[in-house]
């Protein structure tokens, strides 16, 4: 391959994986449940990029990630020895093999692997023009998905039904309402950054013009998603935006945040309906009454997550405590809430905070491991965000994304890490380089 095939491969894999990578699935499904396999669309372009890559690195026709974070090879290394072992582990603990702990869990953890490898190595051979275009694709998906996704639910409460769910039509790119929140975020911080920034990305200095529109959709975005953690992260990270770019913030996002919420006022003046989800309000109040007067009756009539999660939090932590150092092994709690819920007709395949979920599952060792890499990770960009302010911009991500982990599992998520590739790699601090030739070493 060329250098400028090279070029062109890169600048492809980047919007390819840009558009596909917001689309998520859940294959094998049980009615009623999350069990299944969880999938995104960009999983099925890695195969293909992933061998393409490799004939480049054999052929010497490109160069292997670079990162900007000493030892990074060692840290996958350690971290994917971890997840096997603990998958392992599980079956002494269970006494079963977890087919949804394998696909979902430790296949899953390699996906991410090859996400954040991709990243950085698309970084390191196509440096700054690379990541403007992945900037581009991702926030015009978003806020293609963002528009489409809120018309559906204005028609459906108006009578129009236009596609057969009604029930949280913003799922729509994530998969998951709450996901759907935090990319909102991202692409909010990104936008301003790219705002503030253009001169030194100028293939992306058009995603500033976005900012009105995102900036105007927020309102809608947040009360249609019905996510309470996802409007909590986004006052922080607006609040993050008053400190870090005061001016831009007030001419530029104030007006079109309280522009768009004169629109949801009057919007619901008129239909009275889901746009601020009453549904999700209504069985917010009746669990509290319902947790006072009879917990159990409230878990099994599956009135209200909040006191489901609070249960299966409870009993996360009951399992730790029997595996305090390397924890129950991948897909424990699976069988553990299985066993413990016999008798309802609730399942529940996941622990709603990540790092209560790494406890459990991995123990102290994985909390530990997995908490130190993702902290050295953000000092290494911290420590860039004066020659790169992308970088900085990625540490107010990494932390509103770890706000995020508190009160859902968000591991998973891959966009993320293939954020974090593309932040990490080496080439994403140099200038744009030529199409015609990668970073050379």
């Amino acid at each position: 391959m060329s250098d400028g095939r090279l070029h062109r491969f890169c600048l492809l894999m980047a919007a390819l994986a840009a558009i596909l990578i917001q689309i998520q699935m859940s294959v094998m499904t049980a009615p009623g449940s999350y069990l299944g396999l969880r999938v995104n669309l960009a999983d099925l372009m890695l195969p293909v990029a992933g061998l393409v890559v490799l004939v480049t690195l054999l052929r010497k026709k490109s160069l292997w990630p670079r990162w900007s974070l000493s030892g990074t090879w060692v840290w996958l290394i350690v971290l994917s020895g971890l997840m096997l072992l603990s998958f392992l582990y599980g079956y002494t603990v269970t006494g079963e093999w977890s087919r949804w702990a394998l696909t979902n869990k430790l296949v899953g953890w390699f996906v991410l692997v090859a996400y954040f490898c991709l990243g950085g190595w698309l970084a390191t051979n196509s440096g700054a023009a690379v990541r403007a275009r992945f900037l581009k694709f991702f926030i015009a998906t978003f806020c293609l998905a963002a528009i489409g996704s809120l018309i559906i639910l204005l028609l459906s409460d108006l009578g129009f039904t236009i596609v057969p769910y009604k029930v949280y039509p913003l799922a729509g790119v994530m998969g998951n309402r709450n996901a759907f929140a935090l990319l909102c975020v991202v692409a909010l911080v990104i936008a301003v950054y790219e705002d503030q920034h253009g001169a030194a990305h100028r293939q992306a200095r058009w995603i500033g013009g976005l900012l009105p529109v995102i900036s105007f959709l927020l309102p809608a975005l947040l009360v249609g998603i019905g996510s309470r953690t996802g409007a909590v992260v986004m006052a922080v990270a607006l609040l993050a935006l008053v400190c870090l770019r005061p001016g831009p913030f007030l001419r530029r996002i104030v007006p079109y945040i309280a522009a768009g919420m004169v629109v949801v006022v009057a919007v619901y003046s008129v239909t009275g309906k889901s746009l601020l989800r009453e549904n999700q309000i209504s069985r917010t109040i009746i669990a509290a009454d319902l947790a006072q007067q009879n917990p159990e009756a409230l878990l099994e009539k599956r009135t209200g997550s909040e006191a489901i999660r609070l249960r299966v939090n409870s009993d996360a932590v009951v399992l730790w405590q029997k595996h305090k150092l390397i924890g129950a092994g991948l897909g424990s709690f699976l069988t553990f809430s299985h066993r413990s819920y016999d008798g309802t007709d609730i399942v529940v395949d996941l622990i709603d905070c990540t790092p209560l979920w790494l406890l459990t599952e991995t123990g102290l060792v994985g909390l530990a491991l997995f908490a130190t890499f993702y902290a050295v990770a953000m000092i290494a960009l911290w420590r860039r965000r004066k020659d790169d302010p992308w970088a900085g911009t990625m540490v107010l991500i990494l932390f509103l994304f770890a706000l995020m982990a508190l009160v859902h599992e968000v591991m998973f998520t891959r966009f993320m890490w293939l954020l974090l590739g593309l932040s990490l790699g080496t080439g994403a601090n140099l200038p744009q380089h030529s199409q015609s030739a990668p970073v050379q070493q």
